[in-house]
């Protein structure tokens, strides 16, 4: 609640970045480009944004990547759908996926309190993610190829992702390329980070390092909140 504001610390970021040349890529193109065997750009950025909460920061964000002139990649929970703010990311040539998380909600809902537990209740839950998934394409009218798992206390603490949902045959059904965890878009990553609380503020470090050390292929996961 008391964290003060870091979007100039993104600023500072993004500045740094591009000082050093690196090309911003969405995970979209990122994907693209491993998937065809293309070769990345020789310094590769990729800003993720998970919008768990806080639309009004996540507006800032946007204002400031556009102002900058770079391309990211935009995850919404069905409790931050907006459908203005995704549309214009949209346009802007930035990726929009949705963040899911409904093994999660039925387990809590349910009360599973052992991993057994939570596991079955996946076929479910299943059906629910592509309840929910195309609801919010004819909401927004995207194609949200890439979504986003979500990570709850509740799967950090019975040790099953919500990623499990996304077998094959739901990526067939679906029309999903890809979820963001998979192994193609994490093997070429030099540098994974991601934002949290004080007094760190940063996991495993800070991304400016990597920036300036040249790293050559940079992750960096955002939340607005």
């Amino acid at each position: 609640l008391f964290l003060r504001s870091r979007l100039g610390e993104l600023d500072a970021l993004i500045r740094a970045a591009k000082e050093r040349d690196y090309r911003f890529l969405s995970i979209a193109e990122f994907h693209d480009a491993l998937a065809n065997g293309r070769a990345l750009p020789e310094r590769t950025l990729i800003l993720r944004h998970d919008v768990d909460w806080d639309l009004r920061t996540a507006r800032a964000m946007f204002d400031l990547e556009r102002r900058h002139a770079i391309r990211a990649s935009w995850y919404f929970r069905l409790a931050t759908v907006d459908r203005t703010l995704m549309r214009e990311l949209a346009a802007a040539g930035h990726d929009v996926g949705y963040h899911f998380e409904e093994l999660a909600e039925l387990g809590k809902r349910h009360g599973a309190a052992t991993t057994d537990e939570l596991r079955a209740l996946v076929p479910r839950a299943r059906a629910m993610f592509c309840e929910n998934l195309a609801r919010v394409r004819r909401e927004t009218g995207l194609p949200m190829p890439i979504v986003a798992s979500h990570g709850d206390c509740l799967n950090r603490r019975l040790g099953v992702t919500n990623s499990v949902l996304i077998d094959a045959g739901v990526r067939a059904r679906m029309n999903i390329l890809a979820e963001t965890y998979d192994e193609l878009l994490q093997r070429p990553l030099t540098s994974r980070m991601s934002d949290c609380g004080g007094p760190k503020y940063w996991k495993p470090r800070d991304p400016r390092a990597a920036v300036e050390n040249g790293d050559a292929v940079i992750y960096i996961l955002l939340h607005p909140n």
